[in-house]
């Protein structure tokens, strides 16, 4: 057979492949994504509250529910039950808050403040003397935090350098402690009232505690957040967000992990500072566990908010299993997924030489 008609056969059967193709494809069938109903999924009060409610049609990919909120400050997306209990503690914050903006003091302490009330802070009056007079005594730190500030990344959630130099970001941190909200949350509308009480107390002369005197009640507002997640919200009360960054890179690296792999993932702005601090905490829950690394490897490459809490959640399971099921001896990169070992070869289901996190997160997909 000559090289022609070899080459002319070879390009019909190509011809021939590619006409088949889109017809193949019409027949292959997916699986459709499961459509879940709130009221059969949820309690009764993470359903439906006094200023929100969950919507009946939730979305699944089989593993991961997706939340749609309502309430009267707006439309809420929650992806996964853990964001969804976060959005909704997030929402009773705003009804303190938005207390706290209606009363007497709050305008007094707003007009001195140069806050308009009514635009909220889209027409704020900087007034760098008065703003900066109050931070003159602690320069020491304000360049040491400087430094830090120059030399790595801010994350998504943190607000502007200046504002953690003055100490306005304490300030609003400390709000946020007393409502057991995280003051990096991504929730635009949580920030934005956070934001207007802080600048209130840093610049007007009305304290949280003055703040807080204002609403009967707003002292047992966050009894309900766990014993962790107040010390955590009161560390990050009083410690900036590069103070933050230097010291969870610290602590990795005396944890074993690479100075190198702990500035990439202090550096990684889709993680908050609160996530990096938790998946610090989970990894020193986890005394005697081998190449801790492992874990920060399989972290590196997280791009968006959603996977950095999905990691976070990741880390803190894989400590749960360490204290509560069965002790883990060490932590391994499988290809683009990480594993862990425990001591008696089990993983925390009870079956398996190794386990990947992923399947713990099966197993606790509440938590999630």
């Amino acid at each position: 057979m000559s090289v022609d008609r070899m080459l002319r056969l070879l390009l019909r059967t190509l011809l021939l492949a590619i006409v088949a193709l889109p017809a193949a494809v019409g027949q292959v069938r997916y699986e459709p994504i499961p459509v879940l109903r709130a009221s059969s999924i949820l309690s009764a009060a993470l359903r439906v509250g006094p200023h929100h409610r969950v919507r009946e049609r939730v979305e699944s990919d089989g593993y991961i529910n997706i939340y749609r909120i309502d309430s009267r400050y707006g439309e809420f997306e929650a992806v996964s039950n853990a964001v969804l209990r976060m959005r909704v503690h997030e929402i009773a914050a705003i009804a303190v808050m938005e207390d706290i903006r209606e009363s007497r003091a709050f305008r007094d302490a707003a007009a001195e403040a140069g806050i308009d009330t009514a635009q909220g802070l889209g027409n704020l009056i900087i007034r760098p003397k008065a703003t900066l007079s109050g931070a003159l005594g602690g320069m020491r730190r304000m360049v040491a935090r400087l430094g830090e500030a120059l030399h790595s990344r801010r994350s998504h959630a943190e607000d502007e350098s200046w504002k953690s130099l003055v100490g306005f970001t304490g300030v609003k941190a400390e709000l946020a402690s007393e409502l057991g909200v995280d003051p990096y949350s991504s929730n635009a509308v949580l920030q934005s009232y956070l934001d207007d009480i802080a600048w209130s107390a840093y610049a007007g002369g009305l304290s949280v505690a003055a703040a807080k005197a204002l609403i009967p009640g707003f002292a047992g507002f966050a009894i309900g957040v766990s014993r962790r997640a107040r010390s955590l919200n009161e560390l990050l009360a009083v410690t900036p967000p590069a103070d933050l960054r230097a010291m969870n890179r610290e602590k990795l690296v005396a944890l074993g992990v690479r100075a190198d792999h702990a500035r990439l993932f202090a550096d990684n702005a889709h993680f908050s500072p609160p996530q990096q601090t938790l998946i610090v905490d989970a990894l020193e829950h986890l005394p005697g566990v081998r190449d801790r690394d492992a874990f920060i490897r399989f972290a590196l490459p997280t791009y968006d908010e959603r996977v950095a809490l999905f990691r976070q959640r990741m880390a803190q399971l894989c400590a749960v299993c360490h204290q509560r099921v069965r002790p883990v001896v060490q932590i391994l990169g499988v290809r683009n997924l990480v594993a862990v070992r425990t001591v008696d070869d089990a993983d925390c289901r009870g079956t398996g030489r190794l386990f990947g996190l992923h399947a713990v997160a099966g197993a606790h997909r509440e938590q999630l």
